[in-house]
């Protein structure tokens, strides 16, 4: 993420927000896409000292808050994200759609055999 002048972490949270068209607190952050509290903390702090997004209390809650993007915010992220996206979307359209397919079945085959192989593993007791 060098040529984008932003962290990969911090990416995938532009990612996030541009892209999913999703309601995010910091915790959806934290579990979706597996980054700490405190990477998600830091990058959405940043996020709101340079206008791109505000955080809206969820009634009912202590502390969780909605993530919300400024006009600036959506305007930033799509510039950053969008060319991205699109070339991704351009190299899946390359892919001929029996290869896409096997592709997808391998995936969810080796999904399958990991939960069944961290399902099986016994606890290692320390040395």
């Amino acid at each position: 993420m060098l040529h984008l002048k932003i962290s990969e972490n911090e990416f995938w949270i532009w990612y996030a927000l541009i892209i999913m068209d999703d309601e995010y607190t910091q915790q959806d952050l934290c579990n979706e896409w597996s980054l700490s509290k405190q990477t998600v903390n830091s990058v959405i702090l940043n996020m709101v000292k340079k206008g791109y997004v505000t955080l809206e209390v969820v009634p009912g809650t202590r502390n969780r808050k909605i993530i919300r993007l400024t006009p600036a915010g959506k305007t930033y992220g799509e510039q950053v994200i969008m060319p991205v996206f699109e070339a991704e979307q351009r190299a899946l359209d390359r892919i001929p759609e029996e290869e896409k397919a096997y592709c997808m079945e391998i995936l969810k085959k080796y999904v399958q055999y990991l939960k069944e192989e961290l399902q099986n593993e016994e606890p290692k007791e320390k040395s």
